[in-house]
């Protein structure tokens, strides 16, 4: 059996699969943010039928080190840093998010100045040491530091990602002085140029180090008392998995890991062979929407992903774009009566006004249950019952300050929370040359298929996919997420100079390192596939293009052709290149990838109903028809229930246990022989 666990802003999602990989059981439950591990062993004890000991392995998506840094919740740390470079957390980028805006304020240093420590050497940009450390003033430094306390210490020595000795040196000395010192260095961290990029990333592992340790520590002891003896794995923001030793060498990559499982998972769940891989995966949750548009069945990797204004993580993720719009968005009117909804989120307490749990603003999930498409006794398989009162007051409120009808505004609060969402999927298709209309929209999440037909409509898109359990997509995508390391070295180059054997050799040494930390989790270095890329630029240009498939055997591939790849990216990119111009290697990266996992997914059919009239509910539901409110006695069917093939025209409410999907008016649904779902606008007679 393996289990896979994402925990998310306003709930915790759970996936089983047994031992042929097929789904035994899902469920959902409310996130417990004063304590994480508290739901993760619920829905162990409730879904997995007391065989916790035949679990092979628990894949876990985590915030809990974007929830640390974002609240500022970890422990102390000194930095030391070349004698002269003690500001560059401080000084940034010297950018400004609101050019025009002379109040504001660059986000706070990860640490402060006092804790940041000079020391005196000098290698130069070719890696020769111009300054020699010395071994004795370090000794007297690592003391001072000693004695104000500090047993976490992050080390940036400036070009130590071309030659890390003085690094070394320090962190020989720290163990030396300090028994119980947890060093970061930044050539293990990030070996790559770019002072402030290198400097933010070491330091942000040397703040995650002892988050995510403490919280692993935690988690693994309470499953090891309820029996598990498996191994223990974090998800990866580059779509991957690592064991915990991994995830502790450079726990940024956890970062944004939930987003990423979503994808993953929406790729595996909606069978891309119909849409020849080109779908935009749209993951509505409680608190934000996470978009992803997958091209060719390949989804794009990012290189800079912001945490904060200038605060790039430099590791691999996908490239996700979040909006804040999910269930639990707030509806609020501001001081000129301007109706808005979001980004503020009631989360999982108070929650929705419909909760029952306190609050009292009108969210997304209550407009959806006036406007009749919830099921108020059917919240979470019926854990909950929600209270339509609670919703209709709240959204009252809301409609006198507005002068409007009740379902006026709860469709109000749909529309607007709707344009947030095509606004995020125009950002990451139209925006960037990509036509939305030429793909499918997978929408899962517990809110993404009560909204995707919507979406669809107003962006013209051929179809929308629901997948099988979509409320546990991402816990899907846990489980199909492979075992993965990604390392990066800096090696500045024109191409014309280039020495195939020296670039060479630097691959073999970072995939020899590759291999190894996944073989320390079991994986067989017979069973890794290596993937090489290059990041290089236009001479004079400050930004790099990742070029992909660089052959395992430089001797395969000529300067001309890599020339060649690089011109046709940057036109893909940029619509232009110049053959003319010099062209730099910047980075050489390098994945070494673990043996694919299965998911099987797949309905067993002596579930299905042959006459679907047979199940067939209904209830009044209020719809929109050239603009007109229309309440409509609306079919209501169990989803699971439905047999492959089955068609009906909307409007249509299908439910299931931990989603409900509403299929609007002038939209057909027909369910595919995978078991998903598909939306897709009525053919013109």
């Amino acid at each position: 059996m393996r289990i896979g666990i994402d925990v998310g802003g306003t709930h915790t999602d759970i996936t089983i699969l047994n031992t042929a990989g097929e789904i035994q059981s899902v469920g959902k439950a409310r996130t417990t943010k004063e304590d994480i591990t508290k739901a993760i062993l619920e829905l162990i004890k409730e879904n997995s039928g007391g065989q916790i000991d035949t679990v092979e392995v628990i894949v876990n998506g985590t915030t809990v080190g974007l929830n640390a840094i974002l609240e500022k919740k970890y422990p102390e740390l000194a930095l030391i840093t070349t004698k002269g470079f003690r500001d560059i957390l401080l000084i940034r980028r010297e950018t400004k998010a609101e050019i025009n805006n002379y109040q504001w304020d660059k986000p706070l240093p990860l640490i402060p100045r006092r804790n940041i420590f000079e020391i005196t050497e000098r290698v130069d940009y070719n890696g020769e040491i111009f300054k020699k450390i010395n071994e004795n003033e370090a000794r007297e430094l690592v003391r001072k530091i000693k004695n104000l306390g500090f047993n976490r210490i992050a080390v940036v020595l400036l070009h130590s990602y071309v030659n890390p000795t003085h690094e070394n040196i320090l962190k020989r000395i720290i163990l030396e002085e300090i028994e119980d010192a947890q060093v970061t260095i930044s050539s293990e961290i990030l070996p790559e140029w770019r002072e402030f990029e290198r400097t933010y990333n070491t330091v942000l592992a040397a703040i995650l180090k002892p988050v995510m340790e403490n919280y692993s520590i935690n988690l693994a002891g309470k499953l090891n008392e309820m029996g598990f003896h498996g191994d223990l794995e974090i998800m990866q923001a580059n779509a991957s998995v690592a064991s915990i030793e991994n995830i502790l060498v450079n726990p940024v990559s956890t970062l944004f890991s939930g987003p990423a499982a979503g994808v993953v998972g929406g790729t595996i769940s909606a069978k891309t062979k119909h849409d020849k891989g080109n779908i935009i995966t749209f993951d509505m949750g409680g608190t934000s929407t996470d978009i992803c548009l997958v091209t060719n069945g390949v989804f794009s990797i990012t290189y800079e992903n912001q945490l904060e204004w200038e605060g790039l993580l430099r590791y691999p993720s996908i490239d996700v774009h979040s909006v804040g719009a999910g269930g639990g968005s707030i509806a609020w009117v501001d001081d000129v009566n301007g109706f808005h909804v979001g980004p503020q989120s009631a989360g999982a307490f108070p929650g929705p006004a419909c909760y029952g749990f306190g609050g009292e603003d009108a969210t997304v999930t209550d407009a959806n249950l006036v406007l009749g498409y919830l099921n108020e006794n059917n919240y979470l398989g019926g854990k909950y019952i929600l209270s339509y009162l609670k919703s209709f007051s709240a959204i009252e409120n809301i409609a006198k300050k507005l002068n409007l009808d009740i379902i006026e505004c709860a469709l109000g609060i749909r529309r607007i929370i709707n344009s947030n969402m095509v606004y995020g999927i125009r950002h990451v298709s139209i925006e960037r040359g990509k036509d939305p209309r030429e793909y499918s929209l997978v929408a899962f999440g517990g809110a993404g298929p009560l909204h995707a037909g919507d979406i669809i409509d107003q962006l013209e898109m051929k179809r929308a996919i629901i997948p099988l359990y979509p409320g546990n997509v991402s816990s899907i995508g846990l489980l199909g997420a492979e075992p993965k390391v990604d390392l990066v070295k800096t090696k500045y180059i024109i191409i014309d100079n280039v020495d195939p054997k020296e670039i060479e050799n630097i691959f073999k040494i970072m995939e020899k390192e590759a291999i190894k930390r996944l073989e320390r989790t079991g994986v067989k270095k017979s069973e890794v596939k290596i993937c090489r890329s290059l990041d290089m630029r236009y001479t004079g240009q400050t930004h790099e293009i990742n070029v992909e498939n660089i052959p395992l055997d430089l001797s395969h591939i000529t300067k001309e052709e890599i020339k060649e790849r690089f011109h046709q990216k940057h036109k893909e990119l940029y619509s232009y290149f110049n053959m003319y111009e010099p062209i730099a290697i910047v980075n050489l990266r390098i994945s070494v990838v673990g043996p694919e996992r299965f998911v099987g997914l797949g309905l067993k059919s002596e579930n299905f109903i042959k006459d679907p009239s047979e199940i067939r509910k209904s209830r009044e539901a209020y719809f929109l028809k050239n603009d007109e409110i229309i309440k409509i006695l609306t079919p209501v069917y169990d989803r699971y229930l439905l047999p492959c093939g089955f068609n009906i025209s909307g409007p249509v409410i299908l439910e299931e246990d931990l989603a409900t999907t509403i299929v609007p008016i002038g939209y057909s649904l027909r369910v595919l022989s995978s078991g998903c779902l598909e939306i897709s606008k009525n053919r013109s007679k």
